[in-house]
C-alpha cells in the first residue's frame, strides 16, 4: 500500500483513540502527516509525543493546534498543511463530538449545537478547503469516522448519532461528484472499541498488523493458532484506512465499512 509522496491530514489523531493510529499506519506507509488537535484537548505534549513517533518512522510530521468546529480554525490549519507541504492528498475526518448519552428532551441547546458543530460543521469545513487541493492533482482520499450506531435502527444517544449519521450522508451524496476528480470519500463505521497506549499503538503500525503480538500473521495462515484477543483496536480502523487509501481501493467510493468491533467466536 504504497503512499510515498502523499499528504495526509486526520484530525483528533493525538489521542488514544482511531486517529493517532491511522496517523502511525499511514506513516509506515510513506505518507507525511499533518497531526491535529483542538476540537477537546488543549495539550500539546501528547501530540508531539505522535509527531516524534512518525519521525522515528523516516516520515515527516507537521502538528497543528485547530479546533474543527471553527471554519478559521479549518481554514488555517488546511493553509499550514500546503505551506509546509506544497499538497494535500488525505483527509481523515476522525474529530468529533462530545460523547453524552441521555434522552432527546434532556439534551441541552448547547449540547446539541457543539456536537454538531463537530460532527457535521466541522467535516464539512475540513472537506471544503481540502477539495481543491485533491482536485489540482487529480487524486485524493477522505476518510469520516462515523459510528456503528449512526443507522436508523439503532439506539440512541440521539445528537451522537445523528451526526455520525450525516457524516455517513456526506460521503455518500459527495462520491458520484468527486471520482470524475480521482477523489474517493468514505465512512469506517466502528463499534465500541477501546483506546490503546501510545507504545501500543507505534508497534501494530511498524508491525503492519492491528495486533502487536506476531502471532496474528501465524493465525492467518492457520486458524487453530487464532490469538485470544477478540475485540477490535484502533490498530484495525487504521489498516482499513490504510486500504481505503491506497490506489487498490481507488473504484471504492460513497460506501461505509462497517466495523463491529467483535470477532466471531464459534
Amino acid at each position: 500500500m504504497n503512499l510515498e509522496g502523499r499528504v495526509a491530514l486526520i484530525t483528533g489523531s493525538t489521542g488514544g483513540g482511531f486517529g493517532r493510529s491511522i496517523a502511525l499506519s499511514l506513516a509506515r506507509e510513506g505518507a507525511d502527516i499533518v497531526l491535529n488537535y483542538g476540537t477537546h484537548s488543549t495539550d500539546r505534549e501528547p501530540g508531539l509525543k505522535v509527531a516524534r513517533a512518525i519521525r522515528e518512522m523516516g516520515r515527516h510530521a507537521l502538528l497543528v493546534k485547530a479546533d474543527t468546529a471553527k471554519p478559521a480554525d479549518v481554514k488555517r490549519m488546511v493553509a499550514a498543511a500546503q505551506k509546509r507541504f506544497g499538497r494535500l492528498d488525505i483527509l481523515v475526518n476522525n474529530a468529533g463530538g462530545p460523547w453524552k448519552p441521555q434522552p432527546l428532551n434532556d439534551v441541552e441547546p448547547d449540547h446539541w449545537q457543539n456536537v454538531m458543530d463537530a460532527e457535521v460543521n466541522g467535516a464539512f469545513y475540513c472537506i471544503k478547503h481540502a477539495l481543491p487541493l485533491m482536485r489540482k492533482r487529480k487524486w485524493g482520499r477522505i476518510i469520516n469516522i462515523g459510528w456503528w450506531e449512526a443507522e436508523p435502527w439503532r439506539k440512541p444517544p440521539m445528537d451522537y448519532s445523528i451526526g455520525k449519521a450525516a457524516r455517513h450522508l456526506i460521503a455518500e451524496k459527495l462520491a458520484t461528484a468527486e471520482i470524475k476528480n480521482g477523489i474517493t470519500i468514505n465512512n469506517i463505521a466502528p463499534g465500541a472499541i477501546p483506546h490503546i497506549g501510545l507504545d501500543e499503538a507505534a508497534s501494530a503500525a511498524l508491525q503492519g498488523h492491528p495486533d502487536p503480538d506476531r502471532s496474528g500473521e501465524r493465525a492467518a495462515r492457520d486458524p487453530a493458532k487464532r490469538p485470544k484477543r477478540q475485540n477490535a483496536s484502533p490498530g484495525d480502523i487504521a489498516e482499513i484506512a490504510v486500504w481505503l487509501c491506497s490506489d487498490a481501493a481507488r473504484f471504492a467510493s460513497g460506501g461505509t465499512l462497517w466495523v463491529l468491533g467483535r470477532e466471531a467466536t464459534a
